[in-house]
């Protein structure tokens, strides 16, 4: 809901026109090292790390007993930000919607097209939507309900609060250099936040009663 109400009420191109200098015809953020390297190819690299690590935790406890622990936790982490970035990356190719960096408003050649419009056929499509960058970080929300299930509430309240300090800090990197409109990214979090919820019940309360761990 809030993501349309950014859109009726323009409130995407409001937060952008922040981050554009419209004299000098270019993000003033673009060439910035700390949102091109570090937010942004570093942030891409951390997930990574993150996911891997989990994927690996998974398959090993399959052979080793101390991994076998974490067998449910690892999983539902891997399993998030494989389905999240996964889902999001598909959505980039169906929604057609271009980045802001290609809008004409901001020194691009296209105009802006409402998700909800019809697209021009003679425009190039789009790949922006939703946000792909910030929905790897949204997805580490799946470490809330791993603490949660290991009965460390202040931990996994604690670490809700952190991923997603994270996850706006990849969107807001995002907006200042043109990539992104704030409710891009909005989409993302609420994806990444229904695969969590999904994930929690089908991997740890869906089996409650039974024996064994997926």
């Amino acid at each position: 809901m809030m993501a349309i109400v950014l859109a009726l009420l323009h409130g995407d191109t409001r937060v952008d026109d922040l981050f554009y200098d419209f004299g000098n015809h270019r993000w003033r953020f673009q060439d910035n090292w700390w949102i091109n390297t570090l937010i942004h190819s570093g942030g891409k690299e951390l997930i990574l790390i993150i996911g891997l690590g989990s994927l690996c935790t998974w398959l090993a406890s399959f052979r080793w007993s101390k991994a076998r622990a974490w067998r449910r936790e690892s999983a539902l982490v891997w399993l998030c930000i494989a389905l999240t970035t996964g889902s999001v990356a598909l959505g980039k190719k169906l929604s057609n919607q271009d980045c802001p960096w290609d809008l004409a408003r901001y020194g691009g050649d296209r105009p802006y097209v409402a998700l909800w419009n019809s697209r021009p056929g003679q425009l190039p499509r789009g790949r922006c939507f939703p946000g792909g960058h910030s929905s790897g970080a949204f997805a580490l929300d799946a470490l809330f309900f791993v603490f949660r299930a290991r009965g460390r509430t202040r931990l996994a309240v604690g670490s809700l609060v952190g991923t997603t300090a994270l996850g706006l800090t990849y969107a807001v990197g995002q907006w200042m250099r043109g990539a992104h409109f704030p409710s891009h990214d909005l989409w993302s979090a609420i994806i990444a936040w229904e695969y969590a919820v999904a994930l929690n019940y089908l991997i740890f309360f869906r089996r409650q009663g039974k024996d064994g761990v997926p």
